[in-house]
């Protein structure tokens, strides 16, 4: 199976519980046969446009797919944070060029939850991953700014 692992982060800029979780999935994964590829957010904030480029590389042994764009150049840099349609089409395309069955979600930030449209768009099954509050809380962590613990949405539909 060709599996995609797309990750806000990922070694050897960031080192936190999803990017480890992220890694040992993907080794797991290879280890037992399947074809992976993780797909992450170098930067978005350092680069002069919306528009996406990538790399590829390897990291202990997993394929990686480094994409670059600074989302504050977007037309909306708020909704593009949650929906990044730039992501969506690049996505789209690597999907397709990958030949990709399925698409597993560690976590969306920083490419946004356009990673999980262009997964549906492109007929393929989603799993998902909730590493922490992401889905319902801008800061992640439902903390409020004085640190005081959030109850969270009421409704998180609204």
């Amino acid at each position: 199976m060709k599996i995609v692992l797309t990750v806000n982060t990922f070694f050897p800029r960031s080192s936190g519980g999803t990017e480890v979780y992220a890694l040992s999935l993907a080794q797991r994964l290879e280890a037992q046969g399947h074809d992976v590829v993780v797909v992450t957010c170098e930067s978005h904030v350092w680069e002069d446009s919306p528009e996406i480029t990538a790399s590829e590389g390897e990291w202990q042994g997993v394929r990686v797919q480094r994409l670059y764009f600074n989302v504050l150049r977007a037309p909306n840099p708020v909704l593009y944070e949650y929906y990044n349609p730039c992501v969506g089409t690049y996505l789209r395309g690597f999907y397709r060029d990958f030949e990709a069955d399925l698409v597993y979600v560690c976590h969306p930030g920083n490419l946004s939850t356009s990673v999980i449209t262009a997964a549906k768009d492109s007929g393929l099954p989603v799993v998902t991953a909730a590493t922490d509050f992401w889905y319902i809380c801008p800061v992640s962590q439902l903390l409020r700014h004085d640190r005081e613990l959030c109850s969270g949405p009421v409704n998180p539909a609204h």
